[in-house]
């Protein structure tokens, strides 16, 4: 998963956004955090890209991943397959301007 993280230009963005909107001057920043289950057919196609980028990379090695998707697949052949992926969602308000 660490590959797919450092894949993504700001994998971390997520954490540092309601500070990033506090410092721009919104108001009422809140952040929820979300898990989000998928079948093993997303999962496949959320992530191929990214370890195909990775492995062209050469941050994974392509016998790593064919082995790490073997052991998933194992997993849903045997109807124990579960992945899930964590995210915040974060709002904020533009202040309403007293002058106006």
């Amino acid at each position: 998963m660490h590959a797919v993280r450092d894949g993504i230009r700001n994998g971390r963005i997520g954490s540092q956004l309601p500070r990033l909107m506090s410092d721009a001057g919104l108001v009422d920043v809140a952040f929820q955090g979300r898990a989000a289950r998928f079948t093993h057919s997303f999962f496949h196609r959320l992530l191929d890209g990214h370890l195909g980028r990775a492995q062209e990379e050469g941050r994974l090695d392509g016998v790593e991943v064919v082995e790490w998707w073997r052991a998933l697949d194992t997993s849903e052949s045997r109807g124990q397959f579960t992945a899930a992926l964590a995210g915040l969602i974060t709002s904020g308000a533009v202040p309403i301007s007293s002058s106006a």
